[in-house]
């Protein structure tokens, strides 16, 4: 099951006005360039859709693997021309935050460049869906839940890596006290429901 599927994206998306996603591991663009063209090809798509990523480095070769010892793939046909693009407005882009748009500014892209915890702390607006990959201490898994409200839906978009992989479930259990439920059929899918009263 892909992230866009696993979310229920495209139905939780139909006739709002606006949608903002948080990509707390954007990498190098793969799922920006999926929701991308969902929205390109969704008649029930939100007119605006704002995208928050966050990278350790600017993405140079969209949907080649993170790892720098395995080969780079080439993108899916479908996706291709968007991958170009953007690559094509992602050059020279440096440390820090930069706002991209397409699609006439319906789509806008705002990528931020560091690392991931302090861009995470920088922000201020609240997601509607979250894609992030397993945090690696509670200060991380409290970091994503500032950026949600009720209902926000989150989906862990890879496997524990070098920094998580000794930790179990601690993760989930960490996203739990932040106030996230995690499906009850399993998976890498919550939702923010804290059992405390928002400010």
């Amino acid at each position: 099951m892909d992230a866009l599927t696993a979310c229920g994206l495209t139905q939780a998306w139909a006739g709002q006005s606006a949608w903002t996603l948080l990509d707390a591991n954007f990498q190098n663009g793969r799922h920006f360039l999926e929701v991308w063209n969902a929205w390109r090809q969704d008649p029930h798509r939100p007119h605006m859709l704002h995208y928050v990523g966050i990278a350790a480095t600017a993405p140079i070769a969209p949907l080649a693997p993170s790892c720098e010892h395995s080969p780079a793939l080439p993108p899916p046909s479908h996706l291709q021309a968007l991958a170009l693009v953007l690559v094509e407005q992602c050059g020279g882009t440096g440390h820090g935050f930069r706002r991209i748009l397409f699609e006439g500014g319906q789509v806008s892209l705002t990528l931020c460049v560091g690392e991931t915890k302090a861009m995470l702390n920088e922000q201020t607006f609240h997601a509607d869906t979250v894609f992030a990959a397993a945090p690696n201490d509670r200060w991380a898994a409290q970091l994503l839940a500032r950026r949600c409200k009720r209902g926000t839906r989150l989906i862990l978009t890879n496997p524990p890596d070098s920094q998580t992989q000794g930790l179990g479930d601690a993760p989930r259990h960490w996203l739990a006290d932040s106030g996230f439920e995690w499906s009850p059929h399993g998976g890498a899918c919550a939702t923010y429901n804290p059992r405390w009263t928002l400010r």
